[in-house]
C-alpha cells in the first residue's frame, strides 16, 4: 500500500499558513510587482531558469492579502511569468457588457443551430457513437430527436447563459420523460451518452453534479431496451412472465447498428469516467456487446466505426488495468498485479498493429492507445509489491516515454479543436529509483504544465464563447487551476532543478551526475527543504482526493 501522509486539522492548518504569511508579507510586497499586464502573453517558466522560483506559499500569502476589489479593477487580462500570477476578469471584448439579450435567449436561432449541429458532427470523429446521415439538418433533428438536439446545443453553444439555460432544461426533461412518464428511447439514450462523453463542457465549480446520476440513468435505459443482451435472450425472459398468455411469443427483435454503437458508445464513456471519478463501476461487459464489436468491425458500415471499434478494444486493455490497480495486494493468495503487464502490453501491440493505414495517425485513437499503455505500465509501481529492480525501471521510463509522446500528440492538436475532444486522465507518481535528470529530459512536468496552460488561454483566444462569469470561460479557468497545480509542485521539483542545469547542445543525452540520489538517501524521511523551510507538501500523497479537491476545488460531476 502506498503510504499516507497524516491530514492535518483545518484550524492547525490555518494557524500554520497564517504564521507563514505573516512572515512573508512585508517581502512579498517589497519585491512583487503590483501592477497589471496589458497583454495576454503567457511566457513558460521552464524556459527562465536563471530567475527565482516562486514558491507555494507565496502565492498562497499574495492571494490572501490582495485587495479584491482592486484586483477586479485592475486589467482584463489573466497571464503567468515566473515572478508573479496575475488573475482577473476577462477581456473587454468578452466582458459582461458585451453580453446582448441574443446571448441570453433560451435556444439558438435556426441559423445558430445548424452551425453548431456541424460542429458536433466534428466532434463526433473523437468518439463516433452514432452516425448522422449528411442529409440530417438540426431542424429535423429537432423534430425527430429534441433531447438529443438539446444535448448538442447546450455541448456547442457559444454562450455561456444559454449553455446555462439549457443544462436546466435538459435536468428537467431527464425528470420528466425519464422518471416521471418512463421514457425508453433512443433520443434520450443519445443525448445522454453525448452529455457524457463531453461531460467537461458543463463542469466546474458551484455546478450541479450529473456524471454519476446520468450515467446510472442511461443505463438504466439501455437495461430496459436490453441492449446488453442479444435479442434471443430477451425473448427468454419475456416468456417467463408470459406463460399465462395463449398469444405466441413475438419473434426476436433483430439488433440495429445504431443500437450497436450506442451501446459501446456509453460503455467507453463510464469506463474512461470511472477510472478518474472512483465513485462508480464500469457498465459490465456482456458477450453481446462483444458480438455487437465484432459485427461493428466486420460490416464497417461507416469509417467511423472503425474508429469506435479500435476505441473500445483500447478501453477493454484499460479496464483490465483499472481493476489491477484497484486489487488488494495485501491478501497472500492474490498474484502480483504486475505479472499481467506482459499480457496486456501484448493486447495493445496487437491492436497497433491490425490499425488500417488510415487509422495509423488518428489522433484520437493513439492518444487513447498511449494513455492507456502509459498506464500499463504503471501497474504495481504504487505499491509495496516486490517488484524485481530491472522490470520496476524499465516500467517507469515506458510509463513517462508513453505520456511524453501522449502531450507531444495533445499538443500537435489545433487550439481550436481542443474544446471537442472528450475526457482525458490525470496519474501521477514518485519513486527514489527514478533518475531525476533522464526523467526531466524525457517529460519535464513543469514545462508540460506551462504548454498546457498556454494553450488552454490560446483555446479561449481562437474558442471564443461569451460569458457573463468574471472567473471567464472554461478554459480560463482550467488553466488557472493548473497554474494552482504548478505553484503546488513547484517546491517540491526546485531543488532537482536548482541541481540540474536545463539541456544544452553539448549536455543533450548526457547524464548529468548531481547529487540528487544522495539527496534522496539522507532525506527520505527529513523531507523536502525549500528556501530554509521545510516544506509540508514533501511526501505527498497525490491520490489522496482530499488534497486534490483543494488544488482543482470543489468541482462536482
Amino acid at each position: 500500500m502506498r503510504k499516507r501522509v497524516a491530514k492535518r486539522t483545518a484550524s492547525s492548518r490555518t494557524a500554520q499558513l497564517e504564521e507563514k504569511i505573516e512572515d512573508l508579507v512585508s517581502m512579498l510586497r517589497a519585491t512583487h510587482d503590483s501592477g497589471s499586464r496589458a497583454n495576454h502573453s503567457y511566457a513558460p517558466l521552464s524556459n527562465t531558469p536563471s530567475q527565482p522560483f516562486t514558491s507555494r506559499l507565496d502565492s498562497l500569502a499574495a492571494a490572501a492579502t490582495a485587495d479584491p476589489t482592486r484586483s477586479q479593477a485592475q486589467g482584463k487580462a489573466s497571464l503567468c511569468t515566473t515572478h508573479e500570477c496575475i488573475t482577473s476578469g476577462l477581456s473587454p471584448s468578452r466582458n459582461t457588457s458585451t453580453l446582448s439579450e441574443a446571448d441570453r435567449r433560451p435556444e439558438p436561432t435556426p441559423e445558430e443551430a445548424e452551425a453548431y449541429f456541424a460542429k458536433f458532427r466534428q466532434w463526433l470523429e473523437a468518439m463516433p457513437f452514432m452516425h448522422i446521415p449528411m442529409e440530417m439538418t438540426a431542424a429535423a433533428l429537432q423534430r425527430e430527436k429534441p433531447f438529443l438536439w438539446t444535448c448538442i446545443m447546450n455541448l456547442t453553444s457559444m454562450s455561456v447563459p444559454q449553455q446555462r439555460i439549457l443544462r436546466e432544461k435538459i435536468r428537467r426533461e431527464v425528470a420528466d420523460r425519464l422518471v416521471f412518464e418512463g421514457d425508453r428511447s433512443m433520443d434520450m439514450l443519445q443525448g445522454l451518452v453525448a452529455f457524457l462523453t463531453w461531460a467537461t463542457m458543463n463542469a466546474g465549480p458551484g455546478m450541479k453534479p450529473f456524471l454519476i446520476l446520468y450515467a446510472t440513468l442511461a443505463q438504466s435505459i439501455v437495461f430496459d431496451m436490453g441492449l446488453t443482451r442479444s435479442p434471443a435472450e430477451e425473448q427468454q425472459s419475456t416468456m417467463y412472465f408470459k406463460i399465462w398468455s395463449a398469444r405466441p411469443p413475438p419473434p426476436p427483435r433483430v439488433r440495429t447498428m445504431e443500437e450497436r454503437r450506442v451501446i459501446l458508445g456509453l460503455w467507453l464513456a463510464i469506463s474512461i469516467s470511472t477510472s478518474f471519478i472512483g465513485k462508480m463501476e464500469t457498465l459490465a461487459w456482456t458477450a453481446h456487446m462483444d458480438d455487437s464489436l465484432a459485427v461493428l468491425e466486420r460490416e464497417n458500415e461507416y469509417s467511423s466505426d472503425a474508429v469506435l471499434v479500435t476505441m473500445v478494444k483500447i478501453q477493454l486493455v484499460g479496464e483490465e488495468v483499472q481493476k489491477l490497480m484497484r486489487r488488494k495486494i495485501n491478501e497472500s493468495n492474490q498474484n502480483p498485479t504486475y505479472i499481467f503487464k506482459p499480457g496486456l502490453v501484448s493486447r495493445l501491440n496487437e491492436i497497433r498493429s491490425q490499425l488500417p493505414d488510415r487509422l495509423a495517425n488518428n489522433r484520437h485513437i493513439l492518444l487513447l492507445l498511449h494513455c492507456t499503455e502509459s498506464l500499463v505500465h504503471s501497474i504495481g509501481l504504487f505499491t509495496e509489491q516486490g517488484i524485481p529492480e530491472s522490470v520496476r525501471i524499465n516500467s517507469m521510463y515506458s510509463c513517462t516515454k508513453h505520456a511524453k509522446t501522449f502531450y507531444d500528440i495533445f499538443f500537435a492538436i489545433p487550439a481550436s479543436e481542443i474544446a471537442g475532444l472528450p475526457f482525458a486522465a490525470l496519474t501521477t507518481a514518485e519513486d527514489k529509483a527514478w533518475d531525476k535528470d533522464i526523467l526531466k529530459s524525457t517529460a519535464d512536468l513543469l514545462s508540460l504544465l506551462d504548454k498546457t496552460i498556454e494553450l488552454f488561454y490560446r483555446v479561449d483566444e481562437v474558442y471564443p464563447i461569451r460569458t457573463d462569469d468574471h472567473d471567464g470561460t472554461l478554459f480560463t479557468k482550467g488553466a488557472k487551476i493548473l497554474r494552482n497545480l504548478r505553484n503546488s509542485w513547484e517546491p517540491i521539483l526546485a531543488p532537482y532543478l536548482r541541481e540540474v542545469a536545463l539541456p544544452t547542445p553539448q549536455s543533450q543525452g548526457q547524464v548529468v551526475n548531481t547529487a540528487i540520489n544522495d539527496m534522496d538517501e539522507a532525506d527520505a524521511h527529513a523531507g523536502l527543504i525549500v528556501d530554509g523551510v521545510a516544506d509540508p507538501t514533501a511526501g505527498l500523497d497525490l491520490s489522496d482526493m482530499t488534497w486534490m479537491s483543494d488544488i482543482f476545488g470543489p468541482w462536482d460531476y
